[in-house]
């Protein structure tokens, strides 16, 4: 019995050890340990740094530690590529730590002008420390990649769109068909962004006139995958197109919803043909705003409902596996238990002549019928169908 219930508290400790693994997150590329930056400050830097480094396959970070510079050194550096670059401080010292193919682009040399971005011969007319570490991220980056040139800002060639006076994310809006006011792209700016970096989902929406010789797919996907938007490897993230006539008016048939990575999973073919017949009156009587609105809402639900189901789905595969491991277990010792055998019969156990039966009949009590209605086609597979766009990515979606 005791070694039973051993068996059976391994499995159930190997259970949370899988669920542990599967909810796992990296913790970023910008590391405060005495709260230099701002949470903002963090966020933007961090989309910058995840931006930059996946563009040149290498981790670009920078922390602010409390103590000992050796603690982000060795074993300990974080990132998770095989080439990393770590700028490092605490109130007294820095130090550049290279790991890679890095280790060999990157000397003394470079790490002095790579500190410099900091400022620190002129404390009184240098930039922000969030500034600085913009600059300094940049500069790592054409170091990491040496087509840049060398050169310490980003080029056209790294799909990185972040403008360097008023230091914002990537914008999630672009309004080319001009049927917003300032203030609406300012409220809905704000809104995309706000969804995007808490869900780490980008949600993107973008008005146009014309596709040139683009289809809405095609266009769709390309702005989608040579600006740089997607989170993590997945590139995980949506895009609503929306194509309007010169006069601003909207024609049914000229929207598209374009997603990548965990946005496949989240929208269905069925669930943006739904996203369409709702708000598809509103945009054929002008109330765009009403529509992007409805948009980015039914996003935010759509990637929670998703992520909630990859949550489950793993805990209820950790817990399978566990139940398996603990089946085996028991199978093993129970198979080991010599001193008790089966009995065919239960005669064995009774007292000869001691049981009697007088007189038996069967009676028919009630009957019990269960109807269960046929479903009906609805049409919808509930899936979602996928393609492969220019760059190589692969994308689902929709029209409406």
């Amino acid at each position: 019995m005791k070694k039973t219930v051993f068996s059976m508290v391994l499995a159930f400790a190997l259970c949370l050890s899988l669920c542990v693994s599967a909810w796992a997150t990296d913790s970023g590329y910008i590391f405060d340990e005495v709260g230099a930056l701002t949470d903002t400050e963090i966020e933007i830097l961090n989309e910058q740094a995840r931006l930059l480094s996946d563009a040149v396959d290498c981790d670009l970070m920078y922390a602010y530690a409390q103590g000992d510079l050796e603690a982000f050194s060795g074993d300990a550096m974080p990132g998770t590529r095989e080439s990393r670059i770590l700028m490092v401080e605490n109130a007294e010292y820095w130090q550049v730590y290279c790991k890679g193919d890095a280790d060999q682009l990157v000397d003394s040399t470079d790490a002095d002008n790579l500190r410099a971005l900091f400022h620190d011969d002129e404390p009184e007319n240098a930039p922000s420390l969030a500034e600085c570490i913009r600059d300094y991220l940049n500069a790592a980056a054409a170091l990491a990649e040496p087509s840049l040139g060398g050169d310490t800002t980003v080029t056209t060639e790294t799909p990185v769109v972040y403008d360097a006076q008023t230091y914002s994310a990537p914008l999630r809006l672009t309004d080319s068909a001009d049927i917003l006011t300032d203030a609406e792209e300012s409220a809905l700016l704000e809104k995309l962004d706000e969804v995007s970096m808490r869900q780490q989902f980008d949600v993107v929406l973008v008005t146009v006139t014309d596709t040139g010789a683009k289809s809405l797919t095609q266009y769709a996907d390309d702005f989608f995958d040579y600006n740089g938007f997607g989170f993590g490897d997945d590139r995980d993230g949506v895009l609503y197109l929306v194509r309007v006539n010169e006069d601003g008016t909207y024609s049914t048939g000229n929207s598209w919803i374009s997603t990548s990575g965990l946005g496949i999973t989240a929208f269905s073919d069925s669930d943006i043909q739904d996203l369409g017949s709702s708000i598809t009156p509103d945009l054929l009587n002008g109330n765009y705003v009403s529509a992007f609105n409805e948009y980015i809402e039914t996003a935010d639900k759509q990637v929670t409902k998703a992520t909630t189901f990859n949550i489950s789905r793993s805990l209820v595969i950790s817990l399978i596996i566990g139940l398996i491991v603990a089946f085996i277990a028991t199978g093993v010792m129970k198979g080991k238990l010599k001193t008790v055998r089966r009995k065919a019969s239960a005669s064995d156990y009774l007292k000869p002549g001691s049981l009697q039966l007088n007189g038996q009949s069967d009676v028919f009590l009630y009957s019990n019928v269960v109807r269960t209605a046929k479903p009906k086609d609805t049409g919808s597979s509930g899936g979602s169908s996928t393609h492969t766009s220019s760059s190589g990515s692969t994308h689902g979606g929709g029209g409406f």
